[in-house]
């Protein structure tokens, strides 16, 4: 089994590199995976006692890449306001990297409404302020008509505007026909070679002027983007 690694820890906050298919925090029905919340307390001292072992935010089950964990209380109350998008905190950058299918503009963005609990969220044009969710995307890697890996998709990086809201990358996406890459609650297409779930990966994320860089899962063929061989 893949365990989290560290990729950046300071005294006040560190930043893990989620694998698919670990929970973030305890549930009733963590359906007997792994629990980063759970090997936290194992891992760090400073994390034992505090609310959700110190997690600032979550990612879907499947998603892998960027995960800030405070060591302080205070610290993480601050933190999740930064990442909730409170305008009164100083705020947090995030960058996703997902596969879609192929066809989007090189570049653009979409302002959508999402709301529901259920495990599809459900999209609209209009609705509430408390809402509405923003992203922008750029084309990094069009989809190559003869490829049978991770080529024959699109690769775009995709920028949370604002407060994030629950599947908005995802469900935004397919609102406008490219879900992504094995999403089966929105209506992705299946890929042999990947992990059975939303090809969606936390890429980059910067608090406090640090910016934190998780490498894309490898079978995605982004080489240009992975860390320079220190060797």
């Amino acid at each position: 089994m893949t365990e989290p690694t560290v990729l950046h820890d300071d005294r006040q906050w560190l930043v893990l590199n989620k694998p698919a298919g670990w929970h973030c925090v305890e549930t009733k029905n963590t359906d007997g995976r792994p629990v980063v919340e759970t090997w936290l307390r194992e891992q760090f001292d400073a994390c034992r006692e505090l609310p959700e072992a110190g997690l600032c935010h979550r990612l879907d089950l499947g998603t892998t890449g960027c995960l800030v964990v405070a060591k302080w209380r205070p610290i993480r109350e601050r933190l999740r306001r930064a990442m909730s998008g409170d305008p009164a905190a100083r705020p947090a950058n995030k960058t996703y990297l997902a596969l879609v299918t192929p066809g989007l503009p090189p570049v653009g963005r979409f302002e959508l409404y999402f709301s529901g609990h259920e495990a599809r969220v459900r999209t609209s044009e209009t609705g509430q302020a408390e809402q509405q969710g923003v992203c922008r995307w750029e084309l990094i890697r069009p989809a190559q008509t003869d490829a049978q890996d991770a080529r024959q998709f699109d690769a775009i990086e995709v920028g949370l505007i604002g407060p994030g809201r629950r599947h908005q990358i995802r469900a935004g996406l397919s609102h406008f026909g490219h879900p992504l890459v094995d999403d089966q609650t929105y209506g992705g297409a299946a890929w042999a070679e990947g992990t059975g779930w939303a090809a969606l990966h936390a890429h980059r994320i910067t608090l406090d002027g640090t910016t934190v860089v998780a490498p894309p899962p490898e079978a995605w063929h982004l080489e240009a983007l992975q860390p320079d061989d220190p060797s």
